[in-house]
């Protein structure tokens, strides 16, 4: 890359809350020094709103625009989840959500296919009971 190129932006990071329903053993949370809080849907939708209008502007990859929903905390926590997905995947930016799965009841998994979610990924640390109770999961 020369220094006239403008580098594009591929993944976006948005972490809705810094709160989680496990305490798993990798997880920095124990030394964490921010509060517990989560992004209210005003300010998560402006967010988007300000990627939307970077779309037009060539600063991302063609052809997927990926918000990825985590970085601390489980994501299903967040009370407008849904709502959230559905503005982003309607205005063209694909979701791209990392859970613990805990959360993935049968009424949920309806609600993320309603939103029209483009990515689940599930994050499967602990195959059994014992590594689950090791990891404090």
């Amino acid at each position: 890359m020369n220094k006239n190129d403008h580098p594009k932006i591929k993944w976006f990071f948005m972490e809705l809350t810094n709160v989680c329903n496990f305490n798993c053993t990798f997880c920095p949370n124990d030394i964490m020094k921010r509060k517990s809080s989560r992004l209210n849907y005003e300010d998560a939708k402006k967010i988007l709103d300000e990627l939307i209008d970077d779309i037009g502007r060539n600063v991302f990859t063609k052809p997927d625009i990926i918000v990825e929903l985590h970085v601390m905390g489980e994501p299903m926590l967040h009370p407008q989840i849904f709502d959230i997905i559905s503005y982003a995947e309607s205005h063209g930016i694909h979701i791209y959500l990392v859970t613990n799965g805990s959360l993935l009841t049968d009424k949920n998994i309806e609600k993320l296919f309603a939103s029209q979610l483009s990515y689940l990924v599930i994050s499967y640390q602990t195959p059994n009971e014992g590594s689950f109770k090791e990891r404090r999961a």
